[in-house]
């Protein structure tokens, strides 16, 4: 059974490169906007060291931009890159 990795503070592609490396699988993917990196991801369910059964999904939630205004000025495909 794997174990959940921790997830918090890397890139999108990176997250989803280590969560194919322990067989769990994309889940919900949700955006915030802060004052993190943006792409980076700032939370996960289940948590890091969880053990779930293979290809369990992980959901995740990341900045995409540092202020709304960015927001509105700018499109990403993290999205897609996590459920790749």
């Amino acid at each position: 059974m794997p174990t959940v990795p921790n997830l918090i503070g890397l890139t999108v592609t990176d997250a989803k490169d280590a969560r194919n490396a322990v067989g769990v699988t994309a889940g919900a993917f949700n955006t915030s906007v802060g004052p993190a990196p943006v792409h980076s991801v700032i939370s996960q369910n289940p948590s890091a060291g969880s053990t779930v059964t293979n290809g369990s999904p992980v959901d995740v939630t990341a900045f995409h931009y540092s202020s709304l205004k960015d927001a509105t000025n700018n499109s990403s495909n993290d999205g897609m890159i996590w459920g790749s």
